[in-house]
């Protein structure tokens, strides 16, 4: 009876020893396949350069060499691809085929539909390896992310939201907005004081003009020379003021009148004040078509994700650009630029980019069936 109960315990003891065992397995392969599957997620991002960033963690035969297991630092790391808007999504098949030196992998790609890219929720439709790079990813903006199959296994990659989209764009925009702002303090003072002291000459002319005119009249009627004398010099006199307002034509190419001898002196003081404040017009004008083709890029950029986008909606930015604000306002008002002359602005800022506008034609998709035929 004792051997029995011996025997009984050592069985029940081997019997829990493996039950244990095998948990601990099941876990460990479990433990693998989610960290499987949180591997398989990639993500895009926008460089600075105008091109694209793609981030995949590849399958582990990717990194594997002569058939072995790959390790698992090899397993968590992730392969970047810069890309082009230009460039076909097959372009990015060959990439991920040159990755890796073993045979078995390469060999895996001479099979049809060894990469594919679906950006929509029904799996059975995917892009034309044909299809461009931002064509594609015009589409995938909408989703927020797209998928891809390589060699049978998933990859989920993420899609950058408006705002990771237009972060350099943005970023470029606040630091000229913030010295055209300082520009334009600078600029308005200058004007204001350029144009006091052109009042002051305008007055100065008018009482020329007036002690001229009492200095004849007094000369003809209350003077020994009379009109006999004043005539001559009355007459040269006006001849001299023809001359000389054909010598300003010459000299100005435009017409003398009060409103021209105004702007004159008012540039010309302007222009005195500009160099001793060290204000460089050209730079200024330069700044200012700058900030226009960026913000005509960001509106363009906007419309993808339905987001109408204007600068100057928080309060930080009213209260720090808002001169400005109202100068390139005021630019574009004066241009009266329709929306097909933004677009072409914004053109060489979002061409090389991440173009998300939503294209006029229908994608190119390709419907999978899974009947055989």
């Amino acid at each position: 009876m004792h051997r029995t109960n011996v025997f009984m315990r050592v069985c029940t003891a081997r019997f829990l020893q493996s039950s244990i065992t095998r948990r601990i397995h099941t876990s460990r392969c479990l433990r693998s396949d989610a960290k499987d599957v949180v591997a398989r997620k990639g993500h895009l991002e926008f460089t600075k350069s105008s091109l694209y960033k793609l981030c995949l963690p590849l399958p582990a035969q990717a990194h594997s060499s002569d058939g072995q297991k790959a390790t698992e630092a090899q397993e968590k790391s992730d392969t970047i691809f810069l890309l082009h808007s230009a460039q076909p999504l097959s372009y990015i098949t060959d990439m991920i085929r040159h990755e890796s030196p073993s045979s078995s992998w390469s060999q895996g790609f001479s099979t049809p539909n060894a990469v594919t890219f679906h950006s929509g929720p029904d799996p059975s439709e995917r892009w034309c390896a044909s299809t461009g790079i931002g064509d594609f990813l015009r589409d995938a903006a909408i989703q927020g992310s797209f998928k891809m199959t390589v060699m049978g296994q998933d990859i989920h990659v993420s899609v950058p939201t408006f705002a990771q989209r237009t972060r350099f764009l943005r970023e470029s925009l606040h630091r000229k907005m913030t010295e055209i702002e300082r520009l334009t303090k600078v600029k308005d003072e200058c004007d204001a004081i350029a144009k006091r002291t052109a009042k002051r000459f305008v007055i100065m002319g008018a009482g020329v003009l007036a002690t001229w005119w009492l200095g004849v009249g007094f000369a003809t009627f209350y003077t020994n020379l009379g009109w006999d004398t004043m005539e001559p010099i009355t007459y040269l006199t006006g001849i001299g003021m023809v001359y000389s307002g054909y010598l300003w034509f010459l000299y100005h190419n435009r017409e003398i009148s009060y409103s021209s001898v105004f702007g004159a002196a008012t540039s010309q003081q302007s222009h005195k004040l500009y160099l001793r404040h060290n204000f460089d017009p050209d730079r200024y004008a330069e700044l200012i078509k700058e900030v226009k083709k960026l913000r005509h890029a960001i509106k363009r950029a906007g419309r993808d994700y339905g987001i109408d986008w204007e600068q100057g909606m928080t309060e930080e930015d009213i209260a720090s650009v808002q001169r400005a604000l109202q100068v390139v306002r005021r630019e574009d008002e004066g241009e009266g630029e329709d929306e097909d002359h933004e677009e072409k602005k914004g053109e060489q800022y979002l061409e090389s980019e991440a173009d998300l506008t939503a294209p006029d034609e229908k994608p190119t998709v390709i419907k999978e069936s899974n009947k055989k035929q």
